[in-house]
């Protein structure tokens, strides 16, 4: 089943100086009795108040939510690269494969990306699709595998793919969130993950051969998820059309009890004994959410999900297509009735059709 949901306008610091005295006139002394002074009762001494004790102003309880909010994403410097070649994977008639790398805070991070071979015109360059993988083993994860079929699809069709592998994947240095029920530092939330796609969105401009004015962005899975932490941060600056297939929510205390129901169990314990629960501190867990956000995406969407899917519950994607048409937004939403998790055959050609049709709309015709 199709659906389309189109645009809908639905988002406080002498003493004075007197005359001299005249002398005194001397009389004869007198034999009265003098008259007893008065006797004085002095005065008691004051005891001193004693002086007031400072009480110092209380310590701010830092709060362990800032460095992931989507705020705090938005208020970060990110690098321009440079992206680096650092092997020749593939060439064919159509497209040559690299392995490549860029910084991301300090991480040599790895990469994919295919060039499209075009017209060898002088100073050509290509509209950028950035795909975002979802959840894999790091450990036996090859540069650029999972989607690769995507990538080449869209190079052959003209388009530069950069398809990053993230912290601590392939040949890209740092903590990756191995496996198990794990707090990882800076990546809880997958937050890590979204500054390696964001990093590489600034450098693109470091690539000669790609044109820095139309972007585009895919994620499937947890790479759905990273893409609409992206939109929200981007706001249009850089991106200019965005692809979400079989997303995870924008909604991260969905996203934490549906990790720890279905592939960690125990991380919902831990997670919520350092920042506290879901029932507590539900606006903090907002400030994490790309779906607290949504009126700030600027970039068209096509979502696109299995109905089948058992890994990711398709009533997110159908409620995140309706916040964004409520929003007033560009969007797409298609269902493909006896699909999974991820598409194949005739699904996945009519759906690598349909955000073909989309990436060039939004990245081609504007500059055509």
């Amino acid at each position: 089943m199709n659906r389309f949901l189109t645009l809908l306008p639905i988002a406080l610091f002498v003493a004075a100086c007197g005359a001299p005295t005249p002398a005194p006139t001397f009389a004869p002394a007198l034999t009265t009795q003098p008259t007893p002074a008065p006797t004085h009762t002095p005065i008691p001494s004051l005891t001193p108040s004693p002086a007031p004790t400072h009480t110092p102003a209380p310590t701010a309880t830092p709060d362990p939510f800032a460095p992931f909010t989507i705020e705090a994403l938005r208020e970060r410097a990110y690098g321009a690269g440079p992206i680096e070649i650092a092997e020749t994977l593939e060439d064919n008639a159509a497209f040559t494969r690299y392995a490549v790398a860029y910084p991301s805070e300090g991480l040599r991070v790895t990469a994919m990306m295919n060039l499209p071979k075009g017209s060898s015109a002088p100073g050509e360059t290509f509209p950028v699709i950035i795909l975002n993988h979802g959840h894999v083993d790091p450990r036996s994860f090859p540069t650029g595998s999972y989607i690769r079929a995507e990538a080449d699809y869209l190079a052959r069709r003209g388009y530069l793919t950069l398809s990053p592998d993230y912290r601590g994947h392939a040949g890209g240095e740092g903590d990756s969130e191995a496996e198990g029920a794990s707090l990882r530092g800076f990546n809880t939330f997958r937050v890590a993950y979204a500054v390696d796609v964001l990093n590489l969105l600034n450098a693109v401009p470091s690539i000669p051969q790609a044109d820095p004015t139309r972007i585009g962005m895919w994620g499937h899975s947890m790479g759905g998820g990273i893409t609409l932490k992206a939109l929200t941060v981007d706001r249009g600056k850089s991106i200019d059309a965005a692809v979400l297939y079989g997303a995870m929510s924008g909604d991260e205390a969905a996203n934490l009890r549906h990790i720890d129901r279905m592939w960690r169990p125990g991380l919902y314990d831990l997670v919520t004994s350092t920042f506290g629960t879901l029932e507590d501190r539900p606006e903090d867990y907002a400030r994490l959410s790309p779906l607290t956000y949504v009126a700030d995406v600027a970039a068209p969407v096509t979502i696109h999900h299995g109905a089948l899917d058992s890994q990711v519950p398709l009533a997110w994607s159908q409620d995140l297509a309706q916040r964004l048409a409520e929003a007033g937004k560009a969007v797409e939403y298609f269902e493909y009735a006896g699909a999974g998790h991820s598409l194949r055959g005739d699904d996945w050609s009519a759906f690598m059709q349909r955000i073909t049709a989309f990436f060039d709309q939004y990245m081609k015709s504007v500059n055509e």
